[in-house]
């Protein structure tokens, strides 16, 4: 026999390449956000606009909480791009999901001012920003970063442009455009892309546009996965963690990696309410790897109820990252358990889940546990035969994990 299972899965995406996902989806919008759910999540806030006369976005709040300005550049005064930020603590205190800003002079040209956002998963909270850099340019098609931004595997990267009249943009090699805004009642233009980072590599940005628009300008950002930092990648390029049931009471734990640097061993993680942990088994790493690999392993003990696991990776100098967690109920609703024959003279035979026959006892009917005049015969984990010959003729109570059974033994 079977248990019958209650299950619902909590699911986390992870992107090819990074540990950084995107929980909510981009917006473009002058004053509102969903924060997507996480637990090291960064709101990504973003303004290209024309303006004239010449004015600066000088404070952007989401929920009321102040954002953080990570690059601002322009061109002869005009046209701008802003790249704001708020880390995981700040979201978690804003009181709502709308954006307020604050212009020096006036509202940009003829009120028009593209925004974006995005909300972040698995970004480191000390220094998301790794780097920040800006470029400008008129009269020309094209229009760079001054500086290369240095992009390391497991990373995420971001670049808005701003142009002076309407002129569709193509994005740069590597990155998925987000939106690519034409309508402004200025005639002016702003687009926003972004790349996860699968092979460290030095990138000068550049935007190109459909024509030659008379002034742009481009802002881009590198974004920090949670447990890297900027001078070297993750020590693993987790591809996928998943956890789901099989044979009914047991859970089957895997994992891929794209790419390993001196990683010494995963550590399986499990935990009843998602804070304290234990270690449920250690798995060496490859070392150093460039090859995709698949990692498994089997839970026969799960917890009743909801469960959690995470992955943790240690690499050889004992630095160490967590993925993300993923959770499930695993509930178990136990059927009676056959016993025959019933009276007997001697033997009888236990039929039922294996769990619920983990525990049995033998009690009298002053309560007493007589099991230690008991012999025990387990054919597999789900049949076991009790000898009650040594048990004097009366009725006996015969209780598992969960159920009690009167017996009468003749």
């Amino acid at each position: 026999m079977r248990p019958s299972i209650l299950i619902s899965l909590l699911i986390i995406t992870f992107n090819l390449n990074a540990q950084i996902s995107i929980p909510a989806n981009w917006t473009s919008t002058y004053n509102t956000h969903t924060v997507g759910a996480g637990t090291s999540r960064l709101l990504i806030y973003i303004a290209a606009f024309e303006c004239n006369p010449i004015t600066d976005l000088t404070s952007v709040t989401y929920g009321g909480v102040a954002m953080t300005l990570a690059v601002e550049r322009d061109r002869i005064g005009y046209n701008r791009v802003e790249i704001w930020y708020l880390n995981e603590s700040d979201i978690s205190s804003s009181t709502g999901n709308t954006f307020t800003t604050t212009f020096s002079n006036g509202l940009p040209y003829n009120t028009a001012h593209f925004t974006y956002a995005v909300t972040l998963d698995g970004v480191d909270q000390v220094s998301p920003i790794c780097q920040a850099e800006s470029g400008a340019i008129s009269g020309s098609a094209t229009v760079s970063l001054d500086n290369s931004l240095s992009l390391l595997s497991s990373e995420m990267a971001i670049y808005a442009t701003s142009t002076g009249g309407v002129y569709s943009h193509t994005p740069y090699s590597g990155y998925t455009e987000n939106f690519d805004n034409t309508s402004g009642p200025g005639n002016q233009s702003g687009s926003v892309s972004h790349r996860f980072v699968g092979t460290s590599i030095s990138e000068n940005t550049t935007a190109t546009f459909s024509s030659t628009p008379n002034r742009a300008v481009i802002c881009g950002i590198r974004i920090l996965p949670l447990g890297a930092n900027c001078s070297s990648p993750l020590p693993i390029e987790l591809l996928n963690f998943n956890v789901k049931p099989i044979n009914n009471d047991n859970v089957k734990i895997n994992w891929q990696t794209a790419s390993e640097i001196n990683h010494d061993y995963f550590t399986i993680e499990r935990s009843k309410n998602g804070t304290d942990w234990e270690n449920f088994k250690i798995i060496k790493g490859a070392g150093n790897s460039s090859s995709l690999l698949n990692y498994n392993t089997i839970d026969y003990t799960p917890y009743e109820g909801i469960s959690y696991y995470r992955l943790k990776q240690t690499d050889f100098d004992g630095q160490f990252s967590y993925s993300n967690i993923k959770s499930f109920s695993f509930s178990l609703t136990y059927d009676k358990i056959e016993i025959y024959p019933n009276p007997t003279s001697d033997k009888i035979t236990l039929v039922g889940n294996s769990h619920e026959l983990e525990i049995i006892n033998v009690y009298n009917t002053l309560g007493k546990n007589v099991s230690n005049k008991i012999v025990f015969t387990e054919y597999n984990k789900e049949i076991i035969m009790i000898d009650l010959s040594k048990l004097s003729t009366g009725t006996y109570y015969i209780k598992t994990k969960t159920t009690a059974n009167k017996v009468y033994k003749q």
